[in-house]
This record gives C-alpha cells, sequence and structure tokens, in this order.
C-alpha cells in the first residue's frame, strides 16, 4: 500500500496546526514504511526548513511611515485590495460553474493530459507555490482541485493506495485511490478567515465530508462537534491523537519556584483575535498586586486586520506607562528558539477563544512548564485539571486572578508540575500517531 501526503502549502500563515499535524504524520510514516510514503506538493527541504516570514514587530514604530504613505499609495492600495475581491469572487463562481457542467469531460482531459504531456513535472513545480491560492478562490471547485491533485499524483499510481489531505475538496469523483481528510478544528465556524466567508467554508467542508473514505480528527471534541453538525459522517470518523513535528527533549528541570523578579511568562500563538492577546494585556494592566512581570509574545502575523494591531499596540503602550509590567513581541521563531523561550519562562499562558488541539500546551510541558490555560473541552481532554490553572477567556479578570494565584504559588513553590512523562510521550511521537493512522487506512480497507 502506498501513502502520498499532499498539501502542506495550503496549511501555512493562520492554519499552523493542519500544518504541524501532517508534518509529524510524514515524519512518521518516512520511520516505518520510507518506501510507500511520498510527499507531493512539497519539497521535504521545505518542510524541514522552514522560511521564517519576515515579521514586523509590535515593538517598535516607524516614525517616517506616515510621510511616506502618499495619496497615490494609498489609492492604489485600495484599489488593489478591492481588485482582489472581485477577482476572488469571479473565480469562485467560475469554479463552481465548472463543477456542474463540466465535471465528467474535464476528468477525462486530465487524465489523458497526465498520460501524454511531456511537461508534466514542468507543470507541477509551477504550480507546487500556488496550492494555497487555488485553495484560497477555487476552493469549492472539484474539478481545479482534481487537476492539480493529477498533476502531482505519478502517472503509474497503483490502486488502493491512500490520498492523505488536509484540503477539504482536493478529491475527484473519478478516481482510483482513496482519501483520507484530517480535520483540525471547526474554528472557521466562529472565527471566519478574514478573506474567505463562512459560506463558501461551509461548502468546502460539506465537500470534505462527502468526498472522504474516512475522517480523521485529532480530538474528540471536533469529533463530536463535527458530527451534530452532519450526523451522516459518523461512519467515517476516527479519532487519532497526533503529535508535535519538531524534536523535543524534555530537559529535567527545576520548577522555577524561585521568585526572581520580573517574573518570566511567554504565550505561544499566531496573532490574530482568536488567540486572545488583548485579554492577556487587560489582565495585566487591571489586576492589582502582581509582581513585576515581563511578558514575550511568541508568534507570526498570519491577520492583516489593522485596527486589531492597533489594539494591540494601544494595550501594550497603556502597560508600559501604567504598571511596572514589560511586553516583548518576538515574532515567529525557530523550532529551537521556542524551546529556549519555554525553558527560559516560570509559566507558559495560552487562553484562546477556541483550539481545535493542544499541541502548544504539550510542548510546553515537555519543557517542563507550568501552564495557565483556557478552561476549554478540547484542553480538558488532554490536560489533567490538577495540573494546570484553568481560566475562563471571555473574562480578563479570570486570567487576573489565575495570574495572581499563579505567581504566589511560584513565590511559595507550591506550583503545580507539568503531565508526568509517560502520559506526554505518546503525544510527542511521530511514530506512534503515523501508526495509529496506518492502522485506521488498513481497516477502511478492510471494511471497503
Amino acid at each position: 500500500m502506498n501513502y502520498f501526503v499532499f498539501g502542506f502549502e495550503a496549511a501555512n500563515g493562520s492554519r499552523r496546526g493542519i500544518y504541524q499535524v501532517l508534518k509529524s504524520l510524514y515524519q512518521g510514516m518516512k520511520e516505518i514504511a520510507p518506501e510507500h510514503v511520498q510527499l507531493i506538493f512539497a519539497e521535504s527541504d521545505s518542510i524541514f526548513n522552514e522560511k521564517d516570514i519576515s515579521y514586523k514587530s509590535l515593538n517598535t514604530k516607524n516614525k517616517s511611515s506616515k510621510y511616506r504613505k502618499t495619496f497615490l499609495k494609498r489609492v492604489k492600495g485600495f484599489l488593489l485590495r478591492h481588485l482582489k475581491k472581485i477577482i476572488g469572487i469571479a473565480l469562485r463562481n467560475s469554479a463552481a460553474l465548472l463543477d456542474v457542467i463540466f465535471l465528467s469531460f474535464l476528468d477525462s482531459l486530465v487524465t489523458w493530459f497526465i498520460a501524454n504531456n511531456p511537461y508534466t513535472s514542468q507543470i507541477r513545480k509551477m504550480l507546487q507555490q500556488k496550492i494555497h491560492l487555488c485553495n484560497w478562490a477555487l476552493g469549492n471547485s472539484r474539478v481545479i482541485s482534481s487537476i492539480i491533485i493529477s498533476l502531482s499524483l505519478p502517472a503509474d499510481f497503483q490502486e488502493k493506495s491512500w490520498l492523505i489531505c488536509s484540503s477539504p475538496t482536493m478529491a475527484s469523483r473519478q478516481r482510483n485511490y482513496r482519501i483520507a481528510t484530517f480535520i483540525h478544528d471547526l474554528i472557521l465556524l466562529d472565527f471566519p478567515a478574514y478573506d474567505e466567508s463562512r459560506s463558501a467554508w461551509l461548502r468546502r467542508l460539506n465537500c470534505s465530508c462527502q468526498n472522504s473514505d474516512i475522517i480523521i480528527c485529532v480530538s474528540h471534541t471536533t469529533a463530536k462537534r463535527l458530527i451534530s453538525y452532519n450526523p451522516l459522517v459518523k461512519t467515517k470518523i476516527n479519532v487519532i491523537y497526533s503529535s508535535i513535528s519538531e524534536v523535543q527533549v524534555h530537559h529535567a528541570r527545576e520548577l522555577q519556584s524561585r521568585y526572581l523578579l520580573p517574573i518570566s511568562f511567554c504565550s505561544i500563538g499566531s496573532i490574530e483575535p482568536r488567540k486572545n492577546w488583548p485579554g492577556i494585556l487587560q489582565a495585566l494592566l487591571n489586576t492589582d498586586g502582581l509582581p513585576p512581570i515581563q511578558f514575550t509574545f511568541v508568534g507570526g502575523e498570519p491577520t492583516i486586520n489593522k485596527n486589531f494591531h492597533k489594539t494591540l499596540r494601544n494595550l501594550t503602550d497603556q502597560v508600559h506607562t501604567s504598571t511596572s509590567h514589560s511586553v516583548i513581541f518576538a515574532g515567529r521563531v525557530s523550532a529551537e528558539e521556542k524551546c529556549k523561550y519555554l525553558q527560559q519562562s516560570a509559566a507558559f499562558i495560552y487562553v484562546p477563544f477556541m483550539e481545535g488541539g493542544a499541541l502548544p500546551i504539550i510542548e510546553a510541558q515537555l519543557a517542563g512548564c507550568p501552564t495557565l490555560i483556557s478552561d476549554l473541552p478540547v484542553f480538558r481532554e488532554f490536560i489533567d485539571a490538577e495540573n494546570s490553572y484553568f481560566v475562563d477567556p471571555n473574562k480578563p479578570s479570570s486570567i487576573g486572578a489565575a495570574l495572581q494565584r499563579l505567581c504566589t504559588d511560584l513565590k511559595n513553590g507550591r506550583c503545580a508540575p507539568p503531565m508526568d512523562s509517560h502520559r506526554l510521550a505518546p503525544l510527542a511521537s511521530p511514530t506512534r500517531f503515523a501508526k495509529e493512522v496506518m492502522a485506521a487506512l488498513a481497516a477502511a480497507d478492510l471494511k471497503s
């Protein structure tokens, strides 16, 4: 049996959870059956040696930027933003029309094209970096996605092979392979992406449920919500806990119960409203009696919402002027630097409004970090209550009260330790993750 792992580029930006899931799965499969697993639409070098995206720090303001923004530049930016939306709407509508009218004809055309075109490899290379654009603009088109997949799969593709992907519509109705789709979360039901409507994402989700032979959810919380949304997929769903992909070494360190001022805390995540970074800043600003805290936010910048960035800057300025705390925005860092931040922090703070998994918390606990986290069902699924400080992410006062308890426990040496290493080990094993996925695919083959 052959396995083809597909679609890493489609998970970049704010969708890094599913990126990490597929990355760890590919690592584990390569260890188990290197001759039977292939990564398509991405070179392995680009996966294991990520290039950091340039990041503009929130700590400094470019004083001369307002002088450089001339009237013509503003007009040009306005026109480009609206032109992008118009093109996206036109492409999505055209894709839907193609699905209805030309589906079977284009599927046959793609099959002939792959078999007879000598330039397939060059076309595949040209499309390699464009998959995320196709996923955004033509996400509801089976025709376009089947063309992209057909260009990536080898011509001698054997039957009973599995295509493992994250893009919901990456499937053709006429195919000789089976589809396994990972669904990391249903966050976009409540927090639509900046450049995609909720209805468009729902069409892609429904297409995914229809086309997939098996659906793998990374938590029971996500599986229950998917079943409540679409009960017909219950027989397709398997729940398999994913693994972190970076090589994490659990350095035995004593918990930083020593009361060192300022106390170092960190939070890791993308800069977007769902991660609730303003809630942490409001807690620092409005909670009296906290000792001096140095808070470091580590993460990339996927959102282009200028109002949200303005809110972060304003809250940061208020914290610096009105309290003894300091706030640092480190931007996107490498895996090694991320581990250093966790090792140097007295605790890890992570209070999003919604999540589909708990990978950042697992990484923090592997580094021996106590955790203060949102009281979400998915976190309760992975983390014992006695090992973390749970808060209501919608109430900055709850975050502030938990910070007070955490600081007091650190001072008195009563801080709760992380999970036991034997419980963490399966969640940090790509090999275990790959074995469970391959077993689920084999079981699905037996049923068919």
